[in-house]
């Protein structure tokens, strides 16, 4: 996957100093990607595979599946996690690591148990009253996974 417009390279410092903000150690998959790329738009057009969400209300199912836009670089994932940190639906245990064209972003789950390390798609447009958030739907056991299933993406 080739990204374009990435940030500057980025240190062990910076990614200690992002674990710091968010409290929270990173994934090693993760960690490697952002030394190698620092976020960035991706280069094509490529979506992740089809997946099931769930209406929290209806209990509806609904298949899709979206493409990614962008990866959020070091900075932007600080700028993103302070802007939004007071915010109780935020969540702290997830990190914003990129975002498609709709404006949906796709969370890393940070919390120290069963689910850490594993992707999910946020969705704008799906709320659930429970977490008074978007509906958050796993899609990928982990950052690698995440990345090695995009495809050339069709709506």
């Amino acid at each position: 996957m080739k990204l374009r417009n990435s940030g500057n390279p980025v240190s062990n410092k910076q990614i200690t100093n992002l674990e710091e903000t968010v409290s929270a150690k990173l994934p090693e998959q993760y960690v490697r990607f952002l030394l190698l790329n620092n976020g960035g738009y991706i280069d094509g057009f490529l979506g992740t595979p089809k997946f099931v969400e769930t209406d929290p209300e209806s209990h509806e199912k609904y298949y899709q599946s979206s493409n990614v836009e962008k990866f959020y670089s070091v900075d932007e994932i600080i700028e993103e996690y302070e802007a939004n940190k007071e915010d109780p639906a935020w969540e702290d245990r997830y990190l914003p690591i990129a975002y498609d064209s709709s404006g949906n972003v796709f969370l890393l789950y940070l919390f120290k148990d069963e689910n850490y390390g594993k992707v999910y798609f946020a969705n704008h447009e799906m709320f659930d009253p429970a977490t008074d958030f978007f509906v958050k739907t796993n899609i990928a056991e982990d950052f690698d996974a995440f990345v090695n299933s995009l495809h050339p993406y069709e709506e």
